[in-house]
């Protein structure tokens, strides 16, 4: 089945979502942050739990060598797997949610697509190459 993307509003708080036809749910968060320590994002999620009056088990693993907080949560008909990590002061949160008899199947593939994340710098209109494919400065043509 294919993929539905969603982003802006409609993904909200989420920056993009997808989801499928089977009821399979993919989420990412970027959120700057003012430190770049993986135990205080631990703690930060701690207590945005606490505050929503729940609590999950964090588990620190390794992807492709990148360390992740990774929480699981098992619901009455979804079964939900959190991914946080850190890079150059930006906290990524990766969410996948799959109805449990289907979860089994997406939580390698999900954990697999999580290790290659990388953080760009973002493109800026001025860095951003001449539509033409030219060589020169912005708006020189």
């Amino acid at each position: 089945p294919g993929w539905l993307r969603v982003s802006g509003p409609d993904a909200h708080p989420y920056d993009l979502m997808l989801h499928n036809q089977r009821g399979v749910s993919i989420g990412l968060m970027a959120t700057p942050v003012a430190y770049d320590d993986l135990h205080r994002l631990g703690t930060d999620i701690r207590r945005q739990e606490l505050s929503r009056d729940m609590l999950t088990a964090q588990e620190l693993i390794r992807l492709e060598g990148r360390p992740f907080i990774q929480r699981k949560l098992r619901l009455v008909t979804q079964q939900v797997l959190a991914l946080d990590c850190l890079e150059k002061r930006v906290a990524y949160h990766l969410l996948c949610a799959a109805p449990r008899e289907v979860y089994d199947v997406y939580e390698p593939l999900f954990l697999a697509v999580a290790g290659t994340l990388r953080s760009v710098e973002p493109v800026t209109p001025a860095a951003a190459p001449a539509e033409s494919g030219a060589a020169g400065t912005p708006g020189s043509g």
